[in-house]
């Protein structure tokens, strides 16, 4: 799935107040391009509007599509997937997999483990241990 960006979330909010949506590449126009685009195409309910009207109304559908998207967006969570209560910690099987545990259902779940060096932190240290 395309990621909605501004400039498509504005595409598909022009539709619901224009006869004709503005077309991809309308961001890159001069701002008199633009207002005369929405005058000219605006739906018949909206043929008595401004160009000003009509983007205020444009842009706030569109911030609209933009925040239902993001909602939508399911986040990587510590929840069962089923009951919707917070994961125990059960134990890491290996040096790949951790078990977590659901206190609710009682169903267990196994989670992929990522090691990171961080590269960043290297600094010698001596043969017994300790830090130089």
């Amino acid at each position: 799935m395309t990621k909605l960006t501004y400039e498509n979330a504005t595409i598909l909010a022009s539709g619901h107040y224009l006869c004709k949506s503005l077309p991809a590449g309308w961001e890159d126009w001069e701002d008199e391009k633009k207002d005369k685009f929405v005058e000219e195409n605006a739906w018949q309910p909206f043929e008595y509007w401004d160009a000003k009207e009509l983007w205020r109304e444009i842009s706030q559908l569109s911030d609209d599509f933009i925040k239902v998207a993001k909602q939508n967006i399911k986040e990587p969570s510590s929840k069962c997937p089923k009951c919707i209560t917070e994961l125990e910690w059960e134990h890491g099987t290996d040096m790949e997999t951790e078990t977590w545990h659901c206190p609710n259902c009682d169903k267990l779940y196994e989670v992929q483990i990522e090691l990171v060096r961080d590269w960043k932190t290297l600094k010698e240290r001596s043969p017994y241990g300790k830090n130089n």
